[in-house]
């Protein structure tokens, strides 16, 4: 619960920071449509914007109509702001489903494709030194902060890993007494699981200790749906002294879908940091 608690709090920080940057883009790219050129994809998208937001200019709803550039930065603010409402809500209420939540931008990815829209125009219109200065910076913005703000660490003790492994492997379809087997069997043994298919575990049969563990896997997987895909830094394991605890994590990854092998390719959405 707090470690979803403190990514909302840095979605929610980094979203006001956005939403102060558009307020000053407004008011620096005052564009006639009737002095100066645009882009055709820009105008094409600003027009899917106008249909699919309508919500954007309430109280008027032809305001900047000739000023396509604080058009569009008035869209993109007001769909910022329903973010930003949205994390609000979830702060306020932790359960909340997050379905019945009407949201502007899915993705950073989203947002920073409006922001690079504007620029081309720009540029393509002899207005690069423009592009190049406050729409630039809030570019780099969001390329460096995402909606996540900053990289949460996860950090947890080997001796938790093991523990929980050595519960579950009781209950895989190859069971094993995970805790008597030594350090190349058990390196075997993982490598094996993580190239099958993740079995369904009754948690309800699980000791509270191995919940809780595989429950930071599953607010790992939520959070990178709901945040961001890099909302998490590295996962850090205390006490590591053989690679068998590396190869714990990554099959208590494989069992909530965070790593394993799927359609003949491996994956891992877990972040770490490679040797030095």
């Amino acid at each position: 619960a707090t470690t979803v608690r403190a990514l909302r709090m840095h979605m929610r920080e980094i979203l006001i920071a956005y939403l102060n940057s558009v307020e000053k883009l407004g008011s620096r790219l005052t564009h006639s449509a009737r002095l100066c050129g645009f882009s055709a994809e820009f105008l094409a998208r600003l027009e899917m914007d106008n249909e699919a937001y309508p919500g954007s200019f309430k109280t008027y709803s032809n305001r900047f109509s000739n000023e396509p550039y604080r058009r569009k930065l008035g869209i993109i603010h007001y769909r910022l702001k329903l973010n930003l409402e949205a994390v609000n809500e979830r702060l306020d209420d932790p359960d909340i489903d997050l379905a019945t939540q009407t949201l502007g931008y899915s993705s950073e990815q989203e947002l920073l494709q409006d922001l690079l829209l504007i620029r081309d125009s720009l540029v393509e219109n002899g207005d690069a030194s423009l592009a190049n200065a406050r729409l630039k910076d809030m570019i780099r913005l969001v390329e460096t902060f995402g909606f996540y703000l900053m990289h949460l660490d996860i950090r947890q003790e080997s001796i938790r890993h093991t523990g929980a492994i050595t519960e579950l492997c009781k209950l895989l379809p190859a069971a094993v007494d995970y805790a008597s087997l030594d350090e190349t069997d058990r390196q075997q043994y993982l490598t094996r699981a993580l190239a099958a298919p993740a079995p369904n575990i009754d948690r309800v049969a699980l000791s509270e200790a191995t919940r809780e563990t595989l429950e930071v896997f599953d607010v790992m997987q939520r959070m990178q749906g709901e945040i961001s895909p890099h909302a998490f830094g590295n996962y850090v394991i205390s006490m590591t002294h053989t690679a068998s605890h590396i190869l714990e994590v990554m099959v208590l990854a494989w069992m909530t879908g965070l790593a394993g092998n799927k359609n003949g390719k491996w994956f891992c959405r877990i972040p770490h940091q490679p040797p030095v």
